[in-house]
């Protein structure tokens, strides 16, 4: 339930009632932006929220005015970090090993817990209705793209 809380809130603050108005003579082609957000997963490890964040850089092509279609090309960066600990045990009577001695003898368990740093790199394209935007202002849009990610998770254990 605190995920669609906070997917509602997320929706709230990044719409706006009025849309971004272009004027063909003066605005740059060019954009920049930055993004933020939160991030979480979903594993049988409870997880703490944390903040993920991002930037963009793109270019609108074809923005003129009276044209039906306007393109973007963006390229994009985002980070995310996320941690969780475990609140079960994991129980250590039929382990083997020797790597887990000391929680095996003194407390007979462990406790998992994980952290988790995910980047994203990707190069995206948008379409545009140019002439609804013009007409009414909003802005309807489709987009796809490539990428990359990569990420590194750490274990242990409490």
């Amino acid at each position: 339930m605190k995920h669609l809380y906070l997917l509602i809130i997320s929706f709230l603050i990044s719409a706006s009632v009025f849309s971004q108005s272009h004027n063909y003579d003066i605005t740059s082609n060019w954009f920049f932006g930055i993004n933020g957000g939160v991030t979480w997963n979903t594993t049988d490890v409870d997880d703490k929220l944390d903040l993920g964040w991002g930037l963009t850089l793109g270019r609108s092509f074809n923005y003129d005015y009276g044209k039906i279609l306007s393109f973007d090309l963006r390229g994009r960066y985002l980070r995310g970090f996320w941690y969780g600990q475990d609140y079960d045990t994991t129980d250590l009577s039929n382990y083997q090993g020797v790597a887990l001695s000391p929680y095996q003898d003194s407390l007979g368990y462990t406790v998992n817990n994980f952290q988790s740093d995910l980047h994203r790199l990707s190069l995206e394209l948008v379409v545009h209705l140019n002439w609804l935007r013009e007409k009414t202002k909003f802005d309807p849009y489709i987009f796809g793209g490539v990428g990359a990610t990569w990420h590194q998770t750490y274990g242990n254990l409490y």
